[in-house]
């Protein structure tokens, strides 16, 4: 490498073999503007050599086996139940749409033209992101039931538009499939569970979907709740797949938010002006966006 690339380059190379070992590629927006298109095509090239080569094992185990995550568990005779927000007036789960569902590194390859949550998916993406937040769930299940939404999606779409919505959500649902990481999920649901007693975990499921109805649902509550009560108060897990099929009839449970890409594109920006740089005509200019980008952290779906 010393023969070939100049110290910046070198710099650069082992940025990106670092971004993409740690799943982080997001980065790569920041060395797009740094470089020029043949060395950064070199530099890539490069570093995907060695990251394939060194995660070799981890692909080859995820073609032989499902890779399983670890469902929420607690200790000794404590059960796992949901936890009602503390503030439970506002949107209880969120999503980051479809720009942001691979995961670190994987994330970068879901940017399209459009605007997150204009994608033909997008509410698949959104409940993708709220089942995480429902105690109860499995990274697994959830993965699976976006794939069949956003292939349902398609079919029940219009015909003459159904091969584009398919180019359009075979990309999420890939980095979906592909992304084996447990970390997201595992601390969406220590957010979203807390451990009781065996002896009260009955009422605690209980408050939960009394509040969640008095919330989205007030005119109904009487009338739902104790029926649904006497059917999923004693688990956890049936709890959690009725809470997913009542986030897909209650969608302003869900409240769109900007990505982690808004922090990158800022500090992009400190880096133009710092270096004196301004964008070409064909850069983005981020500043611009900013107030669109304040817009979606606020718009409720």
């Amino acid at each position: 490498l010393e023969s070939y690339f100049n110290a910046e380059y070198r710099r650069i190379f082992f940025g990106l073999f670092f971004a993409l070992h740690t799943r982080d590629l997001i980065v790569t927006i920041y060395f797009t503007n740094m470089m020029s298109t043949n060395k950064l095509l070199q530099c890539l090239v490069l570093a995907v050599i060695f990251v394939t080569h060194s995660s070799a094992a981890e692909f080859d185990d995820f073609k032989n086996k499902k890779y399983m995550c670890r469902p929420h568990s607690c200790p000794g005779n404590k059960q796992s139940v949901p936890k009602v927000p503390k503030d439970k007036t506002k949107p209880w789960f969120k999503s980051t749409g479809c720009n942001d569902m691979g995961g670190g590194g994987l994330s970068f390859m879901s940017m399209d033209d459009g605007p997150s949550g204009q994608e033909p998916h997008a509410v698949c993406c959104n409940e993708w992101h709220a089942c995480y937040q429902i105690c109860g769930t499995t990274k697994a299940m959830c993965d699976e039931i976006f794939g069949k939404c956003a292939e349902n999606v398609c079919s029940n779409g219009p015909p003459a538009l159904e091969e584009q919505c398919k180019k359009t959500t075979s990309l999420s649902t890939l980095m979906v499939q592909m992304n084996t990481d447990c970390r997201p999920h595992e601390e969406a649901q220590m957010n979203a569970c807390q451990c009781v007693s065996a002896k009260g975990a009955s009422k605690k499921r209980e408050e939960y979907l009394r509040t969640f109805y008095e919330q989205y649902s007030p005119e109904t509550a009487e009338e739902k709740v104790p029926g649904l009560v006497e059917k999923v108060s004693s688990s956890t897990p049936k709890l959690s797949s009725l809470m997913r099929k009542l986030v897909s009839k209650f969608p302003k449970s869900i409240v769109l938010q900007k990505s982690k890409k808004k922090s990158m594109e800022d500090f992009i920006n400190m880096e133009y002006k710092q270096a004196g740089k301004k964008p070409g005509k064909d850069d983005i200019t981020l500043d611009e966006e900013d107030s669109d980008a304040e817009d979606l952290g606020t718009e409720e779906l």
